[in-house]
């Protein structure tokens, strides 16, 4: 492995509800699964935080099924997000969650002009 590997996000526990659950950081190509467009329909963002939830619990829960993923109780999914957004430093800021994933955007938008297109 390169030097490169020890810029990898790492892995972190959480206890959610009473269970302690070790999630991933998203890797690039995941990052899109946090941007959230506000002018979007409420039901195209509740599937946007579906692929996201499912992308994390199925890496941290291998054996996870969509119907346990499906029937998570509601009071438990804003520390899912709390926890998706920690794990990929971006709770690092004391912001609301729309801050923070307008500021990724604009840092993803920043990286995509400075790389250039492949």
């Amino acid at each position: 492995m390169s030097k490169l590997s020890q810029l990898q996000g790492k892995k972190k526990k959480y206890t959610i509800g009473d269970i302690e659950i070790e999630l991933y950081p998203l890797t690039l190509d995941e990052m899109g699964l946090i941007e959230m467009n506000e002018n979007s329909s409420q039901e195209a963002q509740i599937q946007q935080s579906k692929k996201l939830l499912t992308t994390v619990l199925k890496k941290a829960i291998p054996d996870a099924t969509e119907e346990e993923i499906d029937n998570l109780g509601g009071n438990y999914l804003n520390e899912l997000m709390t926890a998706i957004m920690d794990v990929n430093g971006l709770n690092k800021q004391k912001k609301g969650m729309k801050d923070v994933i307008a500021e990724r955007q604009q840092a993803i938008r920043d990286k995509a002009k400075t790389t250039g297109p492949e």
